[in-house]
């Protein structure tokens, strides 16, 4: 049995055991973890203490299903899914841009690049009879070349029906909402799921998230997510939490309740970098933002609604191998036709980008290069495994959280320091082990 996967962690009154590979958490008293904790260390145990373990549970193995890795290899190199990833051209300048989208302005997205990705992912689709999502997102706004947009759209929907897939394919989009009726039903007319950033009432909205001319936007916002609320596609509502608003969760989740008919809300913090460094709108204080979010969280509970901030939480007590799509690796496109496994390292200024970027479009040949090396070393990542993560118990819940957080922008190294977001997995899902004793 890998016997250092069962953790004790002090309490204010005894401590919690934690074997989050068998599914067991429990209270115990001093004397009780004294004892394991000398199994831990040594492997020993008394015949009593060992039977007590066996009838607990403790010393039966789970082990950890394996990835497949040339499984993986195969999917990513022949993806049959994308993500559009747009770097700068924006009708917003929030304050906490990771991107600082709309500062500097580049050439558009290629339409021919573009549209090849879509028949490349549609005919791997269609070839493995699998289900393919065709994404826009990026630091950037999606909708901000909205001629380029429809036509993408139109062309992978043209496309999916030649590959007969078209029953299988769906279209999303991550939106900051500053656009007109027209387009806004043109969006619940043509998408599936349509993500909206709002980060809570107007002055909230305004103040963090304002027009490149300074303008306020709320109205607009709140008018766009109104429009989806009512129409065909399915409505997704995200708020970003900065230091500037860590106080504010709960009037902000009372607000969404009141106004807006989706069952869960989604919270995201600042990452520090983009225009957030060294702003008032950096990521939140830990404790501040832990206290916040479960006085929202209550709020959303009374209302019959939910609010989800950390994936750590969600997933307790489910074991969780995979933070998010950097270790499939997802097939991200950026305007300068790179591949990369995370949506936030798109700028050829990311030294982060050896570590993410995976490929390249080739315009000569119209075809996507793939690194199968760089496809292994994602793909192989566990959480368990790293130094960073080897001593927490709370990496079977986040998988690592992350990974962009853990390397510098400016020269790629990993960074060691405890992160916020650490400190708020850990805290969080102990509290999840409480509530499980408590009710």
């Amino acid at each position: 049995m890998d016997i250092k996967d069962i953790y004790i962690l002090p309490q204010t009154a005894g401590n919690l055991v934690y074997a989050p590979l068998h599914g067991i958490v429990f209270a115990a008293n001093e004397e009780f973890s004294d004892r394991l904790r000398h199994f831990l260390d040594t492997g020993h145990a008394d015949e009593a203490f060992q039977h007590e373990l066996e009838t607990i549970g403790l010393l039966d193995e789970k082990p950890q299903g394996p990835i497949d890795i040339d499984k993986r290899v195969d999917d990513a190199i022949a993806p049959s899914s994308m993500i559009f990833l747009f770097s700068d051209s924006c009708n917003l300048r929030c304050k906490y841009c990771f991107a600082s989208a709309g500062d500097v302005s580049t050439a558009p997205f290629d339409e021919q690049m573009a549209k090849d990705a879509v028949r490349f992912v549609i005919q791997n689709a269609a070839s493995r009879n699998e289900e393919c999502v065709i994404s826009f997102h990026g630091g950037g706004e999606p909708t901000y070349d909205f001629h380029w947009l429809r036509q993408i759209v139109h062309y992978g929907k043209d496309t999916a029906s030649e590959y007969g897939i078209a029953d299988k394919t769906s279209f999303m989009i991550v939106t900051n909402g500053f656009m007109s009726d027209a387009r806004a039903i043109w969006l619940s007319n043509n998408m599936t799921r349509v993500q909206v950033s709002i980060d809570g009432y107007a002055d909230i909205q305004n103040d963090q998230r304002p027009a490149a001319n300074g303008a306020p936007t709320f109205e607009r916002v709140f008018r766009t997510v109104k429009i989806l609320e009512a129409g065909n596609a399915q409505l997704v509502v995200r708020a970003t939490i900065s230091k500037k608003n860590q106080h504010h969760l709960a009037a902000i989740t009372k607000f969404f309740c009141e106004n807006i008919d989706v069952d869960r809300f989604y919270y995201g913090t600042v990452n520090n970098y983009g225009r957030a460094a060294q702003s008032e709108y950096c990521e939140p204080e830990a404790a501040a933002f832990i206290s916040s979010l479960i006085e929202s969280q209550n709020i959303a509970q009374s209302y019959g609604k939910r609010v989800i901030a950390c994936s750590a939480q969600d997933n307790f007590p489910n074991i969780a191998y995979e933070y998010c799509g950097a270790t499939v690796p997802i097939f991200g496109l950026t305007k300068s036709g790179r591949i990369t496994a995370c949506p936030e390292v798109i700028s050829e200024d990311d030294a982060r980008k050896d570590i993410f970027w995976y490929g390249k479009f080739d315009p000569v040949h119209r075809k996507f290069i793939m690194d199968s090396e760089k496809i292994i070393q994602l793909v192989s990542y566990q959480a368990k495994d790293t130094t960073k993560c080897i001593d927490c118990f709370a990496k079977f819940q986040c998988a690592g959280d992350c990974r962009a957080r853990w390397y510098s922008y400016e020269t790629g190294k990993q960074i060691l320091d405890e992160d916020f977001r650490c400190t708020v997995n850990r805290q969080l899902v102990e509290r999840k082990m409480l509530d499980c004793l408590t009710h």
